[in-house]
């Protein structure tokens, strides 16, 4: 759970999921951690690009396609 809260950390995920939940988040932290975006605006960029509300991209909550769809969008950013 997050702290003092009652919001959990992510979904159980087999193997797949695991793997493309950490390919997807590395080039979504080089994005932010180059400057071209802080952190919440990553976060609210990549929201409105999953179609998803402010709030709900968390990582540890994306399926296999959300997943890819992050990674492609975080990659596209990083070579704009």
């Amino acid at each position: 759970m997050h702290p003092f809260t009652a919001i959990p950390l992510g979904t159980l995920a087999g193997p797949e999921l695991r793997k493309a939940r950490k390919e997807c988040k590395a080039p979504f932290e080089a994005l932010w951690k180059s400057g071209k975006l802080t952190r919440d605006q990553a976060y609210t960029e990549l929201a409105a690009a999953l179609g998803l509300k402010e709030g709900e991209a968390h990582f540890g909550w994306f399926d296999v396609d959300q997943c890819r769809r992050a990674q492609d969008w975080a990659i596209s950013r990083i070579l704009a």
